[in-house]
Protein backbone atom coordinates (compact mmCIF):
# COMPACT_ATOMS: atom_id res chain seq x y z
CA UNK A 1 0.00 0.00 0.00
CA UNK A 2 0.94 3.54 -1.04
CA UNK A 3 2.16 5.72 1.71
CA UNK A 4 -0.70 8.25 1.07
CA UNK A 5 -3.22 5.31 1.12
CA UNK A 6 -2.16 4.73 4.58
CA UNK A 7 -2.67 8.07 5.74
CA UNK A 8 -6.10 8.24 4.31
CA UNK A 9 -6.86 4.92 6.04
CA UNK A 10 -5.49 6.37 9.26
CA UNK A 11 -7.61 9.52 9.08
CA UNK A 12 -10.55 7.94 8.65
CA UNK A 13 -10.29 6.16 11.21
CA UNK A 14 -9.94 9.07 13.42
CA UNK A 15 -12.78 10.60 12.12
CA UNK A 16 -15.23 7.56 12.41
CA UNK A 17 -15.27 7.82 16.53
CA UNK A 18 -15.74 11.90 16.29
CA UNK A 19 -18.68 10.73 13.94
CA UNK A 20 -20.18 8.73 16.31
CA UNK A 21 -19.58 11.04 19.48
CA UNK A 22 -21.77 14.03 17.51
CA UNK A 23 -24.55 11.55 16.25
CA UNK A 24 -24.58 10.72 20.49
CA UNK A 25 -24.76 14.81 21.60
CA UNK A 26 -27.44 15.15 17.94
CA UNK A 27 -29.47 12.24 19.53
CA UNK A 28 -29.17 13.47 23.20
CA UNK A 29 -30.11 16.88 22.30
CA UNK A 30 -33.35 16.23 20.52
CA UNK A 31 -34.77 13.95 23.16
CA UNK A 32 -33.90 17.03 25.59
CA UNK A 33 -35.98 18.93 23.51
CA UNK A 34 -38.83 16.86 22.84
CA UNK A 35 -38.86 16.68 26.22
CA UNK A 36 -38.98 20.02 27.62
CA UNK A 37 -41.72 20.66 25.06
CA UNK A 38 -43.79 17.86 26.40
CA UNK A 39 -43.41 19.25 30.01
CA UNK A 40 -44.21 23.18 28.42
CA UNK A 41 -47.40 21.97 26.65
CA UNK A 42 -48.50 19.22 28.86
CA UNK A 43 -51.71 20.42 31.53
CA UNK A 44 -50.37 20.99 34.97
CA UNK A 45 -50.83 18.36 37.72
CA UNK A 46 -53.59 19.41 40.08
CA UNK A 47 -53.48 19.44 43.94
CA UNK A 48 -56.22 16.91 44.49
CA UNK A 49 -56.89 13.60 42.72
CA UNK A 50 -60.49 15.37 42.08
CA UNK A 51 -61.75 18.03 40.50
CA UNK A 52 -64.16 20.41 42.12
CA UNK A 53 -63.77 23.06 39.68
CA UNK A 54 -66.14 21.12 37.44
CA UNK A 55 -68.87 20.17 40.37
CA UNK A 56 -72.17 18.59 39.28
CA UNK A 57 -74.81 18.16 41.61
CA UNK A 58 -75.29 14.26 41.38
CA UNK A 59 -77.62 14.28 44.86
CA UNK A 60 -79.65 16.00 47.33
CA UNK A 61 -78.67 14.37 50.46
CA UNK A 62 -78.29 16.97 53.47
CA UNK A 63 -74.70 16.54 54.97
CA UNK A 64 -76.11 16.56 58.66
CA UNK A 65 -78.99 14.54 59.84
CA UNK A 66 -81.70 16.88 61.15
CA UNK A 67 -82.65 16.36 64.68
CA UNK A 68 -82.71 17.78 67.48
CA UNK A 69 -79.51 16.76 69.61
CA UNK A 70 -80.08 19.11 72.23
CA UNK A 71 -83.30 17.00 73.42
CA UNK A 72 -82.14 13.30 72.52
CA UNK A 73 -82.71 11.23 75.16
CA UNK A 74 -79.74 8.59 75.31
CA UNK A 75 -76.41 9.48 73.97
CA UNK A 76 -73.94 6.71 72.61
CA UNK A 77 -70.91 9.83 72.68
CA UNK A 78 -69.62 11.48 75.57
CA UNK A 79 -71.33 14.97 74.63
CA UNK A 80 -70.56 18.10 76.65
CA UNK A 81 -72.76 19.64 79.19
CA UNK A 82 -74.30 23.44 77.97
CA UNK A 83 -71.38 24.95 80.32
CA UNK A 84 -68.92 23.03 78.93
CA UNK A 85 -69.08 24.14 75.07
CA UNK A 86 -68.06 27.12 73.72
CA UNK A 87 -66.95 29.09 70.77
CA UNK A 88 -63.77 30.72 70.84
CA UNK A 89 -62.05 33.39 68.74
CA UNK A 90 -58.83 34.94 69.03
CA UNK A 91 -57.94 38.92 68.33
CA UNK A 92 -54.66 39.99 68.11
CA UNK A 93 -55.66 43.63 67.24
CA UNK A 94 -58.03 46.61 67.06
CA UNK A 95 -58.37 45.91 63.78
CA UNK A 96 -60.38 42.64 63.42
CA UNK A 97 -62.33 43.88 66.62
CA UNK A 98 -65.33 44.72 64.58
CA UNK A 99 -64.84 40.91 62.88
CA UNK A 100 -65.36 39.75 66.26
CA UNK A 101 -68.39 41.97 67.29
CA UNK A 102 -70.20 40.90 63.91
CA UNK A 103 -69.34 36.88 65.00
CA UNK A 104 -70.56 37.36 68.51
CA UNK A 105 -73.50 38.75 66.16
CA UNK A 106 -74.15 36.21 64.03
CA UNK A 107 -73.60 33.50 67.12
CA UNK A 108 -76.69 34.84 68.86
CA UNK A 109 -79.11 34.96 65.45
CA UNK A 110 -78.65 31.47 65.51
CA UNK A 111 -79.22 30.82 68.89
CA UNK A 112 -76.41 28.46 69.90
CA UNK A 113 -76.60 26.68 73.18
CA UNK A 114 -72.22 27.05 73.28
CA UNK A 115 -70.50 30.19 75.57
CA UNK A 116 -68.25 33.01 73.54
CA UNK A 117 -65.02 33.32 74.85
CA UNK A 118 -62.63 35.35 73.46
CA UNK A 119 -58.45 35.21 73.86
CA UNK A 120 -56.61 38.00 73.48
CA UNK A 121 -53.54 39.98 74.75
CA UNK A 122 -54.57 42.38 77.16
CA UNK A 123 -51.77 44.82 75.76
CA UNK A 124 -53.12 45.14 72.43
CA UNK A 125 -56.51 46.27 72.98
CA UNK A 126 -58.18 49.25 74.56
CA UNK A 127 -60.45 49.37 77.68
CA UNK A 128 -63.50 50.59 75.58
CA UNK A 129 -63.36 47.81 72.75
CA UNK A 130 -63.44 45.25 75.98
CA UNK A 131 -66.09 46.78 77.10
CA UNK A 132 -67.81 46.11 73.45
CA UNK A 133 -67.12 42.69 73.34
CA UNK A 134 -68.37 42.24 76.85
CA UNK A 135 -71.68 43.73 75.93
CA UNK A 136 -71.72 41.64 72.62
CA UNK A 137 -71.75 38.63 74.84
CA UNK A 138 -68.11 37.36 74.94
CA UNK A 139 -66.49 35.68 77.78
CA UNK A 140 -63.09 37.85 78.26
CA UNK A 141 -59.95 35.42 78.15
CA UNK A 142 -56.59 37.44 78.56
CA UNK A 143 -53.43 35.56 77.36
CA UNK A 144 -49.95 36.44 78.95
CA UNK A 145 -46.90 36.93 76.46
CA UNK A 146 -44.94 33.91 75.87
CA UNK A 147 -43.02 34.28 72.79
CA UNK A 148 -42.64 36.49 69.80
CA UNK A 149 -44.74 33.82 67.84
CA UNK A 150 -48.29 35.91 68.71
CA UNK A 151 -50.18 34.01 66.66
CA UNK A 152 -49.04 30.77 67.66
CA UNK A 153 -49.09 31.20 71.34
CA UNK A 154 -52.85 32.53 71.19
CA UNK A 155 -54.44 29.67 69.24
CA UNK A 156 -52.78 27.40 71.84
CA UNK A 157 -54.21 28.66 74.23
CA UNK A 158 -57.50 26.93 73.26
CA UNK A 159 -56.82 23.28 74.17
CA UNK A 160 -55.63 24.94 77.97
CA UNK A 161 -59.50 26.44 78.55
CA UNK A 162 -60.13 23.29 80.51
CA UNK A 163 -58.84 25.34 83.48
CA UNK A 164 -61.84 27.82 83.42
CA UNK A 165 -64.62 24.37 82.67
CA UNK A 166 -64.63 24.29 78.99
CA UNK A 167 -64.42 21.17 77.77
CA UNK A 168 -65.40 21.18 74.13
CA UNK A 169 -64.42 24.24 71.76
CA UNK A 170 -65.49 24.95 68.11
CA UNK A 171 -62.67 27.99 67.23
CA UNK A 172 -63.49 30.37 64.02
CA UNK A 173 -61.76 33.03 63.19
CA UNK A 174 -62.63 36.50 63.86
CA UNK A 175 -63.34 36.87 59.76
CA UNK A 176 -65.78 34.29 60.10
CA UNK A 177 -69.94 34.45 60.58
CA UNK A 178 -72.12 32.14 61.45
CA UNK A 179 -75.70 31.42 59.03
CA UNK A 180 -77.28 28.28 60.78
CA UNK A 181 -76.92 26.92 63.79
CA UNK A 182 -74.18 24.08 64.31
CA UNK A 183 -75.07 22.59 67.50
CA UNK A 184 -75.01 19.10 66.07
CA UNK A 185 -71.49 19.35 66.44
CA UNK A 186 -71.06 18.93 70.27
CA UNK A 187 -72.72 15.40 70.03
CA UNK A 188 -69.99 14.07 67.75
CA UNK A 189 -67.24 11.77 69.56
CA UNK A 190 -64.02 13.81 67.87
CA UNK A 191 -61.22 14.92 69.57
CA UNK A 192 -60.40 16.77 67.09
CA UNK A 193 -61.95 17.87 63.91
CA UNK A 194 -61.62 20.72 60.99
CA UNK A 195 -62.69 20.87 57.58
CA UNK A 196 -60.13 20.90 54.09
CA UNK A 197 -58.81 24.01 53.01
CA UNK A 198 -58.89 25.71 49.89
CA UNK A 199 -57.39 28.27 47.96
CA UNK A 200 -57.45 30.41 44.96
CA UNK A 201 -54.47 29.58 43.14
CA UNK A 202 -53.39 26.39 41.54
CA UNK A 203 -53.62 24.24 45.09
CA UNK A 204 -57.24 23.91 44.58
CA UNK A 205 -58.36 21.88 46.94
CA UNK A 206 -56.16 20.25 49.55
CA UNK A 207 -55.95 17.66 51.62
CA UNK A 208 -54.55 19.68 54.68
CA UNK A 209 -57.17 21.10 56.78
CA UNK A 210 -57.45 25.03 57.86
CA UNK A 211 -56.88 26.31 61.47
CA UNK A 212 -60.02 28.53 60.78
CA UNK A 213 -62.20 26.25 61.75
CA UNK A 214 -61.58 23.48 64.43
CA UNK A 215 -63.56 21.65 66.62
CA UNK A 216 -61.84 19.77 69.58
CA UNK A 217 -61.54 18.64 73.17
CA UNK A 218 -59.61 20.62 75.74
CA UNK A 219 -56.78 19.45 77.27
CA UNK A 220 -54.02 21.10 78.91
CA UNK A 221 -52.04 18.19 78.90
CA UNK A 222 -52.15 17.57 75.09
CA UNK A 223 -51.19 21.90 75.01
CA UNK A 224 -48.10 21.23 76.69
CA UNK A 225 -46.93 17.99 74.63
CA UNK A 226 -48.03 20.19 71.44
CA UNK A 227 -45.34 22.26 72.91
CA UNK A 228 -42.78 19.93 73.64
CA UNK A 229 -43.01 18.40 70.23
CA UNK A 230 -42.48 21.59 68.68
CA UNK A 231 -39.46 22.26 70.47
CA UNK A 232 -37.92 18.78 69.66
CA UNK A 233 -39.13 18.04 66.01
CA UNK A 234 -36.00 19.61 64.28
CA UNK A 235 -38.55 20.19 61.57
CA UNK A 236 -39.27 23.94 60.04
CA UNK A 237 -42.95 24.39 58.87
CA UNK A 238 -43.06 27.45 55.99
CA UNK A 239 -47.01 27.52 56.97
CA UNK A 240 -46.40 27.76 60.57
CA UNK A 241 -48.54 26.17 63.25
CA UNK A 242 -50.85 25.28 60.56
CA UNK A 243 -48.79 22.84 58.60
CA UNK A 244 -47.40 21.29 62.38
CA UNK A 245 -51.10 20.80 63.53
CA UNK A 246 -51.75 18.58 59.88
CA UNK A 247 -48.75 16.70 60.93
CA UNK A 248 -49.66 16.29 64.57
CA UNK A 249 -53.26 15.56 64.07
CA UNK A 250 -52.84 13.35 61.56
CA UNK A 251 -54.49 10.50 62.91
CA UNK A 252 -57.42 11.72 64.53
CA UNK A 253 -58.51 14.25 62.72
CA UNK A 254 -61.68 13.66 61.07
CA UNK A 255 -62.83 16.30 57.97
CA UNK A 256 -65.36 18.07 58.54
CA UNK A 257 -67.85 18.97 55.26
CA UNK A 258 -67.49 22.55 53.68
CA UNK A 259 -70.43 23.74 55.15
CA UNK A 260 -68.46 24.05 58.25
CA UNK A 261 -65.99 26.71 57.03
CA UNK A 262 -67.22 27.63 53.74
CA UNK A 263 -64.48 29.24 52.05
CA UNK A 264 -65.00 32.18 49.69
CA UNK A 265 -62.76 31.03 47.40
CA UNK A 266 -64.91 28.06 46.48
CA UNK A 267 -67.42 30.38 45.08
CA UNK A 268 -64.55 32.09 43.09
CA UNK A 269 -63.01 28.20 42.03
CA UNK A 270 -66.69 26.83 40.71
CA UNK A 271 -70.23 28.93 41.28
CA UNK A 272 -72.11 25.52 40.93
CA UNK A 273 -70.68 23.55 43.66
CA UNK A 274 -70.74 27.16 45.89
CA UNK A 275 -74.63 27.28 44.94
CA UNK A 276 -74.65 23.44 46.21
CA UNK A 277 -73.40 24.55 49.29
CA UNK A 278 -75.64 27.41 50.17
CA UNK A 279 -78.57 26.34 51.62
CA UNK A 280 -76.83 23.60 54.27
CA UNK A 281 -73.53 26.19 55.20
CA UNK A 282 -73.22 27.02 58.97
CA UNK A 283 -70.39 29.23 58.72
CA UNK A 284 -68.79 31.33 56.14
CA UNK A 285 -65.09 31.91 56.21
CA UNK A 286 -64.52 35.92 54.52
CA UNK A 287 -60.76 34.87 52.75
CA UNK A 288 -61.43 37.22 50.07
CA UNK A 289 -63.34 40.40 51.14
CA UNK A 290 -64.77 40.68 54.73
CA UNK A 291 -68.27 42.57 54.82
CA UNK A 292 -67.16 43.76 58.39
CA UNK A 293 -64.69 46.62 56.80
CA UNK A 294 -66.17 49.02 54.61
CA UNK A 295 -63.82 49.48 51.90
CA UNK A 296 -63.93 45.62 51.43
CA UNK A 297 -67.69 45.10 51.71
CA UNK A 298 -68.11 48.37 48.95
CA UNK A 299 -65.34 46.27 46.60
CA UNK A 300 -67.17 43.08 46.42
CA UNK A 301 -70.41 44.21 46.41
CA UNK A 302 -70.39 44.47 42.74
CA UNK A 303 -68.53 41.29 42.49
CA UNK A 304 -69.37 37.48 42.49
CA UNK A 305 -69.36 37.52 46.75
CA UNK A 306 -72.67 40.09 45.87
CA UNK A 307 -75.22 38.28 48.10
CA UNK A 308 -72.20 37.19 51.00
CA UNK A 309 -71.87 40.60 51.54
CA UNK A 310 -75.18 41.80 52.08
Amino acid sequence: MSKSGSVKSSSTQARSPRRKDYFIWITAAIFVLVAIRSLLSSKPLRASPFDLDEFRQLNSLSPVTEEDYSDAGVSLVDRPELQGRAVATTLYSESFASGVLALGHSLRAVNTSARRTLLYYPDRLTIRTLCHLQRNGWELHPVAHRSDKDEQDLLLQLWTLDDVGITSVVYLDSDSLVRRNFDELWSRPFGFAAVPDVYEDERGYSLAFGTSMMLLRTSSAIHNDILDKLSVTGKTYPVGLQEFLNEYFAVQVVKLPYIYNANLAIKQRSPTFWSALTKHIRIVRYTTARPFFEEERRRASKGIWAEEME
